[in-house]
């Protein structure tokens, strides 16, 4: 029988028929030999056993040479643990930390993950970012929502993550360049914004007042506030005498926990003006609360925050009892503040810092069908403006032709 090499271990067959894979370890702090054995009726099986220890024990071994794991090629899943654990903890947001892990979790690795970074290709990001396009959707939310798809927009998101997190390795020596990029990215999808109309509103704010939450969603509908930024004022982010309110922080959910957090972005932090009318509602708010409630709207269970779920689940049953469609999201009254706002003939500069958008272009996109409507009446009031001098000119044709 051939002599096999080193680092491949032993295979023999026991006196009761049954094959054995031994592999040597090397010795113990006390000087005596280490193995580790396998065993199976059939030769073929041991050996496949056995080939297997040994690619386990080899990759122990890089380990210990690692201070960031398997660094010579892991697989997509593996790396994605270390960038998260080594590269981001302690230096993105909690929040941020979190959002990673939930994409990783659920639309990466489950399709990438045991591929080891060096067989990663361009062709494979491509055609993942074409699947989760076509076929990523967990769970359907919404009857809008595309059945199966992921939106552009949540594409985009995991790709920005992958993208970091291979750039990492790059940057690390582990493969030579990024496979995601420079890849062709699929356009947004064609789908329209559900808002609800003035009278719908003030039918919502009718039903808000019977459920005892009028100044919270007339807060919402008069200034657009994001969920998490209405559920984090303090009362002392309000300024009744100068009609102001001050966006600092936001509530999130981050590992199971409520907490405020300071937004991501500068624009977020604001201050913005309020009507007489939601000043006047705020203060009589705070008049009827407990002595020394800081929040300014507390959960009615523990004192301290809201729980967005909780606010969602009333808003629908809410939207029900109004007779307004159930499809509208919370989100939703923000795109009806500021339809109806630009309606109103509020200047779009105005309304995106309110809003706490990042320029202005970014609004005007937004709501294109709202400054559609807006350019529409600005060409009717330009209109009238001219209508003497040109129903003067149409009076003369209109007499040079019956002559």
């Amino acid at each position: 029988m051939a002599k096999r090499a080193k680092g491949t271990g032993t295979l023999r067959k026991r006196a009761d028929g049954r094959w054995e894979g031994r592999l040597y370890l090397g010795k113990d702090e006390n000087g005596k030999n280490q193995y580790k054995t396998v065993t199976s009726k059939k030769k073929s099986e041991c050996q496949n056993k056995l080939d297997k220890l040994i690619a386990e024990e080899e990759k122990r071994k890089r380990n210990e040479n690692f201070k960031y794991g398997d660094c010579i090629n892991p697989t997509v899943e593996e790396w994605n643990r270390i960038y998260i654990e080594d590269f981001c903890t302690g230096y993105l947001k909690p929040k941020t930390i979190s959002g990673y892990k939930s994409m990783i979790k659920n639309y990466i690795n489950p399709y990438l993950g045991k591929y080891h970074l060096r067989d990663l290709s361009k062709l494979i990001c491509q055609q993942y970012i074409m699947d989760i396009y076509e076929n990523g959707r967990i769970n359907q939310k919404r009857t809008s929502d595309i059945a199966q798809g992921l939106s552009s927009r949540t594409v985009k998101d995991i790709k920005i993550i992958l993208h970091a997190s291979l750039e990492k390795a790059v940057e690390e020596g582990i493969i030579d360049k990024n496979p995601t990029d420079k890849l062709n990215m699929p356009k947004d999808r064609v789908k329209g914004m559900t808002t609800l109309t003035k009278e719908q509103s003030n039918r919502l704010l009718e039903e808000a007042f019977n459920s005892g939450c009028f100044e919270f969603y007339y807060l919402e509908l008069t200034t657009g506030l994001r969920l998490g930024e209405i559920l984090a004022l303090e009362w002392e982010d309000l300024d009744v005498k100068n009609k102001t309110l001050s966006i600092t922080k936001q509530v999130q959910r981050i590992d199971g926990i409520l907490q405020a957090e300071t937004p991501k972005t500068k624009n977020s932090i604001r201050t913005i003006a309020i009507s007489s009318d939601c000043a006047t509602a705020l203060a009589k708010l705070k008049m009827r609360q407990a002595k020394g409630t800081t929040l300014m709207f507390p959960s009615p269970e523990t004192g301290t925050y809201r729980d967005q779920n909780a606010v969602t689940r009333k808003f629908k049953r809410m939207l029900r009892r109004a007779g307004l469609p159930q499809e509208v999201r919370f989100h939703d009254l923000r795109h009806t503040c500021a339809t109806i706002a630009l309606e109103e003939g509020v200047e779009i500069k105005a309304l995106s810092s309110m809003l706490g958008h990042s320029d202005v272009a970014f609004t005007m996109n937004t709501y294109v069908h709202a400054t559609k409507k807006i350019k529409t009446s600005a060409a009717d009031k330009m209109e009238a403006a001219f209508q003497i001098g040109y129903s003067a000119v149409m009076d003369v044709e209109c007499k040079l032709k019956e002559a």
